[in-house]
């Protein structure tokens, strides 16, 4: 399923303390990549990164099921609310059955990595990619995109959770084989 291209990170912004931080970050996750987390997932790849954290292409070391593994950023990991609010997303995300919000398979703590959230892969890409490679949607295009987030918003304010960084980066539109286009809320 993975596309064999490399992942890239985009860089918003062309100040120099951007760059040191992406280049950090890269290097992290060049680290990262072939470790074993917590004994069960083998991380195989950098996908992305946010402010927040970081995410790999993984596969679970006995079933092979490949997996989208979120890691907090080493920056963050002893700060406590930084890892409670990490906590939350991944039980917040976990507790809303809606197809719209990413499935939550697992989470976890790692000894050398700290806490990871372990997520459904998905395949196709950002509203921001899209925006970026189209310039805009077509008016039925955007009204269909919005009423699939607006219902998944629906879903997760009914659990009692708002989404606080709801931006075309955090809406993925994920595409399988001989099925249209499904919006998913990420974050």
């Amino acid at each position: 399923r993975p596309s064999s291209a490399q992942p890239r990170i985009a860089q918003t912004t062309s100040e120099p303390i951007m760059s040191d931080h992406l280049q950090q970050l890269r290097t992290w996750a060049t680290g990262l990549e072939g470790s074993v987390l917590a004994g069960r997932y083998d991380l195989i790849q950098l996908l992305g990164a946010g402010g927040m954290g970081a995410v790999f292409l993984g596969q679970h070391h006995r079933t092979r099921r490949r997996v989208a593994i979120k890691l907090l950023l080493p920056a963050l990991l002893s700060d406590p609310k930084a890892t409670k609010r990490f906590q939350y997303e991944a039980r917040a995300a976990a507790s809303v059955s809606q197809r719209g919000v990413v499935e939550i398979i697992d989470f976890d703590q790692d000894p050398q990595n700290g806490p990871f959230i372990v997520m459904e892969l998905l395949e196709g890409q950002s509203l921001r990619q899209l925006l970026l490679a189209r310039g805009k949607l077509q008016p039925r295009e955007a009204l269909e995109l919005g009423l699939d987030v607006a219902g998944t918003l629906e879903a997760v304010h009914a659990a009692g959770i708002i989404h606080r960084d709801l931006k075309p980066s955090n809406i993925f539109l994920a595409s399988e084989p001989g099925e249209t286009t499904r919006v998913k809320v990420l974050d």
